[in-house]
């Protein structure tokens, strides 16, 4: 079995313009329009979904930043409350 290469976002997107391009030109015939137009619908997919994969990812990094942030700023409540019954 032939592993398929997984592309990267930038190629994928590369290839969705070429087929958009291909489309807009409009000298294709009914068939090869269709069939691009198909592959074009699944390169959204996979774009979309990457896409959606890197919105996660963004999401759970500011979740950590934000629980940092939080026991930073209660490690400095604890040297203020320190410094004050002094």
């Amino acid at each position: 079995m032939v592993k398929k290469k997984t592309q990267t976002f930038e190629e994928l997107l590369a290839k969705l313009q070429e087929s958009a391009d291909r489309l807009e030109q409009g000298n294709l015939p009914l068939e090869a329009s269709l069939a691009l137009y198909e592959e074009g619908a699944e390169l959204v997919e996979q774009v979309r979904g990457m896409l959606d994969a890197a919105e996660l990812r963004i999401t759970e990094v500011n979740a950590r930043l934000r629980t940092s942030e939080q026991r930073i700023e209660e490690v400095d409540a604890l040297f203020d409350e320190e410094d004050d019954d002094d």
